[in-house]
């Protein structure tokens, strides 16, 4: 092969490669963007909102209704299951309650149920469902939580004392308090102010629908990790346990976290802590 011959060969596979290069370098880097597909990734946990937000009036025995938003006096609870000191706070106010002990800082929110929606009616698949308020600096004298069944009668009422400084307060209804399957309850979170005067406690109220995912779901629910328990409770507006089981693992999935929270408009408490409610002093 002549000098000339040789020079010309070599241009021409050098513009071949060159021509070639970028098909080779998609070869090189496609499989590892195929491994990082395959990889685990971030879990989106933005909660559906349903068409209709509202909540449905329920007929009860003995004619009273049950029916989100009312105050405790307003739906006859028999005396001997309800305490009158139990219902006597100032109607309950849709996710906030009115400040009279609270020090709500300029940009905070005032005592807030950490609820999907602003009537505060969620879902939960399990006997005994966490439920979290944010409760802001407050100097109120103890907290009070109270669950009322359809026959507006008290099946569970804890009393307890509140971190001075604020957070984020989960609190569990245990098994034995009895939640029936298809079953809806009220539940009221109290901040007693004032113990002689009632009337002056902050307080909202929320309802809990115990209902069932199905067998399909629950199968699926047995083998997943708590992320991916939180996307199923979210996708299927299981709101109670959706945000449960990413609170438990809230320091390794802060994003999910947040990102569940501002997808119901509570992202202002995000990063606020998560604190359990301290045992009454006797």
């Amino acid at each position: 092969m002549t000098f000339m011959k040789l020079q010309q060969w070599l241009q021409s596979l050098l513009r071949l490669t060159v021509q070639l290069s970028p098909a080779l370098l998609g070869f090189f880097i496609l499989p590892s963007q195929s491994l990082a597909q395959l990889s685990p990734m971030t879990i989106s946990l933005k909660f559906p909102q349903p068409v209709d937000r509202g909540a449905p009036e329920r007929t009860v025995g003995g004619g009273a209704r049950f029916t989100p938003g009312r105050p405790p006096e307003q739906i006859s609870p028999e005396p001997e299951s309800a305490p009158d000191t139990l219902l006597r706070p100032p109607s309950p106010i849709n996710r906030t309650g009115v400040s009279s002990c609270s020090n709500v800082e300029p940009g905070k929110l005032p005592l807030t149920a950490l609820m999907p929606t602003r009537e505060n009616v969620g879902k939960t698949v399990v006997d005994n469902p966490t439920l979290y308020w944010y409760v802001p600096p407050t100097t109120a004298e103890s907290g009070e939580l109270v669950v009322m069944d359809e026959a507006n009668k008290i099946i569970y009422k804890r009393s307890f004392l509140l971190p001075k400084s604020g957070g984020i307060i989960k609190l569990t209804i245990p098994a034995n308090a009895g939640l029936k399957l298809g079953q809806t309850y009220r539940w009221y979170f109290n901040l007693v102010c004032n113990s002689e005067d009632r009337a002056e406690d902050e307080l909202t109220n929320g309802l809990i629908e115990f209902t069932h995912l199905g067998n399909v779901l629950e199968n699926h629910l047995e083998q997943a990790s708590l992320i991916k328990r939180a996307e199923i409770y979210a996708k299927n507006y299981i709101w109670y346990d959706a945000l449960d089981s990413i609170a438990r693992i809230r320091g390794e999935k802060a994003q999910e976290w947040e990102e569940l929270l501002t997808s119901v408009g509570l992202g202002a408490i995000a990063k606020e802590p998560i604190l359990d409610p301290l045992a009454p002093q006797r």
